[in-house]
């Protein structure tokens, strides 16, 4: 297996501030013919991987589709490529972007994990660890942290890899290596995805694009749902894919978002507190927490209420179901709510539904009683489900 240069991990490339300022000006340039978008799409392909030109197309078009202003960049070195992160960053601090822009989106397809000049996505050993874990080059992250870019603090930021994760070598070099690396970013309204589990490939194909890719744009451009619930059903459909022509890809993510729906930010929640940044104390003692809040705050209605007990059909009841349920923190104490023997419980909220409606007996109420079970305990999100579907 390939070990990356430990001199890429320690030492990025040298970038001049005439540089940045002329990827800042480039930007401008995007930014000023799509004032009124939802989002910057950072879009970077590198052509010398299987299939990356199609992803990049894919995506690209995918986003525009989202209405978002696309900064499309192919075979692009790592100098250049962090030139381009650091403008992104820039830019909001020398002309601010438009209140419209509640997205900063970075997609990266190519090499991973690997000795290539291009890759910047590293598994890396930790001393005394059996088993490699994710690192991300600090300079690819860094510039959109709160502390460095202060305008993006209340924006969502949002990663996508559909790279590689082959395991490096243990030895000396990876192990050095990681102080200078940085694990996967965790501070408030961050998303971090990748289209395989580590130790593993992603498959991309010449005319086709990745496989993990493939479903994902098509998901984003037909599904009006939270970005993790796109994630998930994503995921199953790879998994299965993987199954029937005998591979592993696994694809997996880390959410600090909320629920988040790219096709319309307005309904999204948002989590306050950047965790990155020194907390503060309100008065009296008080310790500021990371809360979703909502535009609408959940219907209270009485206990007497008739929740429609229409059976939900298989094919119809899917995704009105998963629109409907957003907001359950726990698959898998829902999934023995509703009643699902235990081959069946799952922590994914694609399958969970799926296997509920198969049973013939699902419904509103069965839901509404789902949620309100002690094991469950979430009345509000089913007082809401209750008044949306009275009967």
């Amino acid at each position: 297996m390939a070990v990356q240069d430990p001199s890429l991990a320690r030492q990025p490339p040298q970038i001049s501030e005439d540089d940045v300022d002329d990827s800042v000006l480039e930007l401008r340039g995007i930014v000023q013919r799509k004032s009124e978008a939802i989002g910057l799409a950072i879009v970077i392909g590198i052509l010398n991987a299987s299939g990356v030109h199609d992803d990049v197309e894919n995506v690209s078009s995918t986003f525009e589709q989202l209405k978002f202003a696309v900064w499309k960049k192919e075979n692009t070195s790592l100098k250049a490529l962090y030139r381009i992160v650091l403008a992104a960053a820039k830019y909001g601090e020398t002309y601010r972007y438009p209140l419209s822009y509640k997205f900063i989106t970075f997609y990266f397809a190519g090499h991973g994990g690997s000795d290539d000049v291009h890759s910047f996505v590293c598994p890396a050993y930790l001393r005394g660890q059996p088993k490699p874990k994710l690192f991300i080059e600090e300079g690819i992250v860094s510039p959109f942290r709160p502390k460095n870019a202060p305008q993006l603090k209340y924006m969502y930021r949002l990663f996508f890899f559909d790279c590689c994760l082959n395991d490096p070598n243990r030895d000396d070099t990876t192990e050095h290596a990681v102080p200078k690396q940085m694990k996967l970013p965790a501070h408030a309204n961050c998303l971090v995805v990748y289209g395989t589990s580590m130790e593993y490939y992603s498959k991309g194909y010449k005319g086709k694009g990745g496989v993990w890719t493939g479903y994902l744009c098509e998901n984003l451009r037909n599904y009006d749902l939270p970005i993790t619930t796109i994630l998930d059903i994503t995921h199953s459909q790879v998994i299965k894919n993987s199954m029937e022509i005998d591979d592993n890809q696994a694809p997996h993510y880390v959410s600090c978002v909320g629920v988040v729906y790219l096709k319309d930010p307005q309904r999204s929640w948002k989590y306050l507190l950047v965790q990155d940044e020194p907390p503060h104390n309100p008065p009296g003692g008080a310790t500021t927490t990371s809360q979703p809040t909502q535009d609408k705050l959940p219907v209270t209605i009485s206990e007497e209420t008739k929740v429609d007990d229409t059976i939900l059909s298989t094919d119809e009841g899917l995704l009105p179901v998963l629109k409907a349920t957003v907001g359950v923190n726990n698959w898998h104490k829902l999934s023995i709510a509703l009643g699902l023997p235990t081959y069946q419980q799952s922590h994914d909220s694609t399958e969970v539904i799926q296997r509920w409606l198969d049973t013939g007996s699902a419904s509103w109420s069965k839901l509404v009683e789902a949620l309100k079970n002690p094991l469950v305990a979430q009345k509000g999100l089913a007082d809401s489900i209750a008044a949306a579907h009275r009967k």
